[in-house]
């Protein structure tokens, strides 16, 4: 049986200029990215869940139109690395090629900003999503570092493209993938199904209810974008006094406008959170942080003001200017 250990043949580009080559061209996207967030913040925050689609499609323009004859192969990158994209017979692969040979890396990558956006999913798609992220993307990883024959992964699997190093004259011979490799990205992929049944299952209860029952009741307010919640207990060390446990609740909410400094807003959504689980009204601390910015993949900003009260002092009639802030 063979093993597939052997060193990369002379023409292929090793791993470190793969990697070396894609670090490029994420930093140049993320400057794209930031030149977009100087001129167009404000609206890249309001495109919500459609920043990461946008993201994709600057990345799949990027990668599928250098790396294809447009680009004689070579992303600014690979140029910087002096490697290059080609098919089987060594020639540029055609721009529908090069673009599809981007899909398979960019799902993992953009599909992972968007989850933030999604909230929670029920199978079949919480199972989807997780394989077209963490099942794809090690799958990936995982033959870039392992096929060290020829470093092809899944994205070059698909179109029939190599990476070769630019100095070279002679198309590298192509060997058949190892049966083993294949195996490992199954095994890979039926794993990350199963994952998020057993993060149900361990989740499963009057907590993740309650999680589930306040993040609706945040996303229904007019100015929240989205809403990230968290119920749990930490272990407080202090000199003065023995470990204890502390008992939380952390509301993490994307405001729509900037209206950050606001102790009333924060206070209202404390309030809205504890008349749904009034239970959780015996935590130690309440925690409300407004956030407001984007994530479209190739760059994110985001700002922040964060409160953190005991759960008493939330649900006062009345708030102060400033209010004190709950102590472990």
């Amino acid at each position: 049986m063979p093993t597939d250990t052997s060193p990369a043949a002379p023409n292929f580009a090793g791993f470190w200029r793969r990697a070396g080559a894609f670090i490029v061209d994420v930093l140049i996207l993320g400057l794209l990215g930031l030149s977009l967030h100087f001129w167009a913040g404000n609206w890249l925050v309001r495109l919500d869940a459609w920043g990461p689609l946008l993201g994709f499609a600057l990345a799949l323009a990027y990668f599928g139109l250098l790396n294809s004859r447009l680009g004689q192969g070579q992303t600014l990158g690979k140029r910087l690395l002096a490697i290059r994209v080609v098919d089987g017979a060594g020639q540029f692969l055609t721009p529908s090629r090069a673009l599809l040979r981007f899909v398979p890396l960019g799902l993992p990558w953009f599909l992972n900003s968007l989850q933030g956006y999604l909230g929670w999913l029920l199978w079949p798609w919480n199972a989807l999503l997780t394989l077209l992220t963490l099942g794809l993307g090690s799958a990936l990883l995982y033959l870039l570092i392992f096929n060290r024959s020829t470093r092809r992964s899944l994205h070059d699997l698909l179109v029939g493209s190599q990476v070769l190093r630019a100095t070279g004259n002679s198309v590298a011979p192509v060997t058949p993938l190892w049966a083993g490799h294949l195996a490992v990205c199954a095994v890979l992929a039926l794993l990350s199904l199963g994952l998020p049944s057993l993060l149900e299952r361990a989740l499963s209860g009057p907590a993740l209810r309650d999680v589930r029952a306040i993040q609706q009741r945040l996303e229904a307010e007019p100015d929240v974008a989205r809403a990230a919640v968290l119920i749990g207990t930490r272990r407080h060390l202090a000199a003065q006094s023995s470990p204890h446990d502390f008992s939380f609740l952390s509301l993490a909410v994307h405001s729509r406008h900037t209206d950050l400094a606001n102790p009333r807003r924060a206070q209202h959504l404390a309030q809205a959170a504890l008349a749904v689980s009034p239970g959780l009204r015996s935590v130690n601390q309440v925690q409300v942080e407004l956030i407001y910015g984007y994530n479209i993949g190739i760059f994110s900003s985001h700002q922040s003001v964060s409160y953190t009260r005991t759960p008493a002092v939330w649900l006062a009639p009345a708030v102060p200017a400033a209010l004190p802030t709950a102590q472990p």
